[in-house]
């Protein structure tokens, strides 16, 4: 055992982190402490993050249940653009129907985003996606969304996520804009 390692060794025990199996025998090999070193240096240092993500990733099953609910409704609201998309006809409907093929494109690519960020984070997820019908009032389904994504957006308390909502919600912001405003 190395001089490094038996100094991290003590560290660990002095901060009150315990290692599993290594402790109960007494001895641990210089690659297991390595394996982990970079770990426990890391929840030691930072901001606070790594004591979120490790909350995060200890967090209940009906929190994962709510962010799998959550992320499913993303996904049913991107079909309900889509089913809007397709039905959208009348006077300005090609301003809508180009606007939504737009919002389309970087709500799929944000969405897709946070699913993997966050099966990365709390591991697997059921996203069950709820039936999906066709909004018959696109401005008001979609600033209800936007405001629904902002109710839930406490899901997520890691900054990174935080970024990727906040794309999400800008990308609706532009959709809203163009469906406004632009005929």
């Amino acid at each position: 055992m190395s001089a490094t390692t038996v100094k991290k060794s003590e560290q660990m025990k002095g901060s009150g982190q315990q290692g599993s199996e290594q402790q109960k025998t007494g001895q641990q090999g210089e690659q297991s402490m390595n394996g982990n070193e970079s770990e426990n240096m890391s929840n030691q240092q930072g901001d606070g993050k790594s004591q979120q993500s490790a909350g995060r990733s200890g967090s209940s099953q009906s929190s994962n249940q709510e962010i799998g609910t959550f992320i499913g409704e993303l996904f049913a609201f991107n079909s309900s653009l889509k089913l809007y998309h397709w039905s959208v006809s009348g006077p300005g409907s090609y301003a809508k129907h180009m606007a939504l093929d737009e919002a389309l494109e970087s709500v799929l690519d944000v969405i897709d985003r946070i699913t993997e960020t966050t099966y990365s984070l709390v591991g697997d997820l059921q996203i069950t996606i709820p039936e999906t019908k066709t909004p018959s009032d696109i401005v008001k389904h979609t600033s209800d969304f936007y405001n629904y994504v902002e109710k839930h957006r406490d899901l997520f308390p890691e900054d990174f996520s935080q970024s990727v909502i906040d794309d999400y919600q800008e990308a609706v912001q532009q959709l809203l804009y163009r469906l406004k405003r632009l005929q």
